[in-house]
């Protein structure tokens, strides 16, 4: 899916706009809705995984 290229195209967008904003905040917001093929989540029990 390229989910490693979009991570890495963030993180340079990150990197550019603290660069140039230097008092810019970064703050990453995580909940158990995230879900990977090799990590558990709530999503998962409730809606399955895998299937439509």
């Amino acid at each position: 899916m390229g989910m490693n290229m979009v991570t890495k195209g963030v993180h340079n967008v990150i990197e550019f706009l603290s660069d140039d904003s230097p008092d810019m905040d970064v703050i990453g917001i995580s909940d158990n809705f995230f879900s990977d093929i090799n990590k558990p989540a709530a999503v998962n029990c409730i809606e399955g995984h895998g299937s439509n």
